[in-house]
């Protein structure tokens, strides 16, 4: 086989235009790509857009959908694989094997950041059955995984292909892309952007940071279980992240022109807890912490910056173990960056303030109705009962 020296050549073709093309393949030709994203990709259905919604953005992996357990399905698919191999081994075995090719597809990209790349990670694993089945030993054949060199920069790189994912283990892989979403969240999804729940509802989306493609063939997935089942979900943009989440938000929120909220609902404290997100926490972005059973970073301390925001009521956390309501808490947090933006707005005009109080009030209300409680200025505004265009802002 022919052997890969470059690094920038073991990346999968993931520009816009391509990923276009999967959006019109998987019949959502209405999601167009946003010109100049920044260091990613932005697609939106611009006819579902609402300049002057507030913005609730969720997290794919561990958030919308289970990708933890998606891995337990993929290791019994790969010792199956395995065991039609002639190969005898036993789940540990095979563990041990899946673990090794997933370190080995994971290199850092240009901005230090290590990311995962799923063909990488086939071809590797196939490369290792290949060498089993010729009878090499298993502990040869990992420690030479674990030499090979992607960098380019030395003579010892991976005697297989990165570009393709062999056609031997598209099934193993594809419980990967294949993963139905968690039902709590599709709800939540779908009662933000109802106006049966909310008077001024939010434009939600997706944004995932990962290997573009393979990140999308994965949402593609969500929205197309979705219309088989004849209700679609209302997601009306899609960002895929090259960089950290924190820092493309911020880059996307300072381009913004319109002043709005952005909750930003993950399961990664990592994540929550960037620099760029703890910069915009008190501005224009509220984190929500989620944290779903049997997840990777279920039992992952968020760290004092994230409870001491918490406490201020910045942030929010939804823990289905403890019975919480997800959709509640993004409406919390939202109420709280409305009463923040509406105060800073005092002395630019009725028509800005009015803007918010409006928005206040409606999630507020909704609040008020489930048994929730708001406090201080948001308080003010969502008992003031006289017409929203008259309010002043002392």
């Amino acid at each position: 086989m022919d052997l890969i020296i470059k690094t920038d050549q073991l990346q999968p073709v993931t520009d816009g235009e391509n990923l276009q093309n999967l959006f019109i393949a998987s019949g959502f030709e209405n999601f167009g790509l946003v010109p100049e994203s920044g260091e990613g990709y932005v697609f939106q259905d611009l006819a579902k857009i609402d300049p002057d919604a507030d913005v609730v953005l969720f997290d794919l992996d561990d958030t919308m959908i289970p990708y933890t357990e998606a891995k337990n399905e993929r290791l019994s698919l790969f010792q199956e694989y395995v065991l039609s191999q002639g190969l005898d081994l036993d789940s540990v075995e095979c563990g041990v094997l899946m673990d090794c090719a997933d370190d080995f597809s994971r290199w850092g990209d240009s901005n230090g950041d290590k990311k995962y790349h799923q063909q990488a990670h086939s071809s590797a694993l196939a490369w290792v059955v290949d060498e089993l089945k010729s009878g090499k030993e298993f502990n040869e054949i990992t420690s030479l995984l674990e030499s090979f060199d992607v960098s380019g920069e030395t003579d010892n790189e991976p005697p297989f292909s990165l570009k393709e994912a062999p056609e031997d283990m598209s099934e193993v892989f594809d419980a990967m892309t294949k993963i139905n979403p968690f039902d709590d969240v599709i709800e939540t999804v779908r009662r933000l952007a109802s106006t049966d729940n909310l008077e001024t509802p939010f434009s939600v989306g997706i944004l995932t940071y990962g290997e573009p493609d393979f990140q999308l063939k994965k949402v593609l997935h969500v929205l197309q279980l979705a219309r088989e089942s004849g209700h679609e979900l209302p997601f009306n943009q899609i960002m895929l992240t090259k960089v950290k989440k924190g820092k493309f938000l911020k880059a996307i929120i300072e381009k913004e022109k319109n002043l709005k909220a952005y909750v930003l609902v993950d399961d990664s404290p990592e994540e929550l807890d960037s620099r760029d997100v703890v910069r915009s926490r008190f501005a224009r972005l509220a984190p929500i912490r989620i944290r779903k059973a049997k997840t990777k970073n279920y039992n992952h301390d968020w760290g004092m910056k994230g409870h001491e925001a918490y406490k201020n009521n910045s942030t929010g956390i939804y823990d289905e173990q403890e019975g919480a309501d997800l959709f509640e808490e993004v409406v919390r947090v939202a109420v709280n960056i409305r009463s923040k933006l509406a105060e800073g707005v005092r002395g630019t005009g009725r028509e800005a303030i009015s803007g918010h109080n409006k928005r206040v009030r409606s999630y507020g209300k909704e609040l008020l109705k489930n048994g929730g409680h708001v406090t201080g200025f948001s308080q003010t505004l969502i008992n003031d009962e006289a017409p929203i265009e008259d309010k002043q802002v002392a």
